[in-house]
């Protein structure tokens, strides 16, 4: 009798880890990557100057709307640009 890996099912089951390894790889840097742009949100929160100042840019407001909007957030944070 003649034993071959093939047909033991070892091969097989080799496979299956090294497929499993592979996922928990492409998990692992996914989990990092989200990680570091969540801290990254909660280091450098965004202001409502700096949502202003985005939809500006995005051409949702008009010169006008932006600088009524931007003279009551200045008020209202107490400081000046």
């Amino acid at each position: 009798m003649h034993w071959h890996a093939w047909d033991s099912g070892w091969i097989w089951g080799m496979h299956v880890v090294w497929w499993l390894f592979w996922v928990m790889v492409a998990i692992g840097v996914w989990w990092a990557i989200t990680r570091e742009k969540v801290a990254s949100n909660l280091a450098h929160p965004e202001t409502p100057l700096d949502v202003l100042r985005r939809r500006y840019a995005k051409g949702a407001l008009t010169t006008e709307e932006f600088e009524e909007r931007r003279k009551v957030l200045v008020n209202e944070e107490g400081g000046t640009l």
